[in-house]
């Protein structure tokens, strides 16, 4: 998921205090610098890479499926001089990048469409067995003729029923993921930017996939949902892969912004400091400008935190005794409406009681 314009993928990651670091800064020197999680050439979409940055916390299961996988697969592999087609990294990538766009929903004909372009495109873009200068046309047949073998026949596809199991873990904590990336770029110092058609999960690959038309129908369908619903969003995340959830906190917050704009474009920036066994698990922040304040609270690393789905991430079973230190203040979260007091400190258990994220 480091893989991807402006990314290095030398640089693994960021700890809590570097990015609180980075947040403070822009907010002291760039405050309207622009925050953008998707573009034009975008290689896999933020949604997709939510997904597969899912993998880093569960690196036992994922070598343990994909050495399943490549057995599986061996009789659909082709041998190009002393070479196997495709070679081991661009196999990886194949399965990598099929775990961040599957949707069980998605026509299978069409699916393997999309990832036979973006594999030979990848592969070009890599220059090992094939470049945009000198084709290998050999090799990318192989490549295109693997990826429709290995999702033809569903019914009797033993990678494809193991697959799905590792799919739905990862589409779950993905999910997750997605919705931190989502409140963070609304609420930290800067400026979101929404490439067309994120407002709803998106699971695009690189062009011309990412720039395919933007589905507004489904858009309004889910808004009109957003706009009547009654009670905890908590069952949003289950509505067409997650998109209600996110298009629900991206409405929440573009309002929270709308209404206080010089909170949001002026206020300050400052990192809470959180307690317990299970503090790793949770990044939070304030933001406070002329006596109003905003704080954020979002977790980090779910699927290591939970060893398995047995819900959301949410309440004292999963927080324990995880506590944030923050001002003495009542404050309303602003997706479930519910009033949290804070007395110099407050449990993550009572913060994140109905909804994966808080603000």
């Amino acid at each position: 998921c480091l893989n991807d314009v402006g990314n290095d993928p030398g640089r693994f990651g960021t700890s809590s205090a570097g990015l609180h670091q980075a947040n403070a800064e822009r907010a002291r020197a760039w405050p309207h610098t622009m925050l953008a999680t998707s573009s034009h050439d975008t290689k896999r979409s933020e949604d997709v890479r939510a997904r597969i940055a899912v993998l880093s916390e569960l690196p036992d299961l994922w070598k343990l499926h994909v050495a399943r996988w490549t057995r599986f697969s061996r009789s659909k592999r082709r041998q190009i001089g002393d070479d196997p087609a495709p070679d081991r990294q661009d196999e990886d990538l194949l399965y990598q990048t099929l775990l961040g766009v599957w949707s069980p929903a998605e026509d299978l004909a069409a699916l393997t469409e999309r990832l036979q372009a973006y594999v030979v495109k990848a592969a070009r873009e890599a220059k090992r067995s094939t470049s945009w200068i000198a084709p290998n046309p050999e090799y990318e047949k192989a490549l295109g003729d693997f990826v429709g073998e290995l999702l033809a026949d569903p019914q009797r596809s033993a990678f494809l029923k193991d697959f799905q199991v590792l799919a739905a873990t990862v589409a779950f904590f993905g999910r997750i993921n997605s919705l931190v990336q989502t409140v963070l770029k609304i609420t930290a110092p800067g400026v979101p930017d929404f490439y067309q058609g994120t407002e709803l999960t998106a699971l695009t690959l690189v062009d011309p996939d990412n720039r395919r038309r933007v589905d507004f129908d489904a858009a309004a369908r889910h808004l009109d949902v957003i706009e009547r619903l009654q009670g905890s969003p908590r069952g949003l995340l289950w509505e067409q892969e997650g998109a209600a959830s996110k298009l629900f906190v991206i409405r929440k917050l573009l309002q929270l912004r709308r209404d206080d704009p010089e909170l949001f474009a002026r206020g300050d920036y400052q990192a809470l400091q959180i307690d317990g066994a299970r503090k790793e698990h949770v990044f939070a922040f304030s933001r406070a400008h002329e006596g109003r304040s905003c704080v954020v609270v979002v977790p980090r690393w779910g699927a290591k935190l939970m060893d398995a789905v047995t819900g959301l991430p949410v309440g004292e079973q999963v927080w324990a005794d995880a506590r944030i230190n923050a001002p003495t203040m009542r404050m309303r979260d602003v997706f479930t409406d519910r009033e949290v007091a804070i007395d110099g400190a407050v449990a993550v258990a009572s913060v994140l009681a109905e909804f994966p994220v808080a603000v």
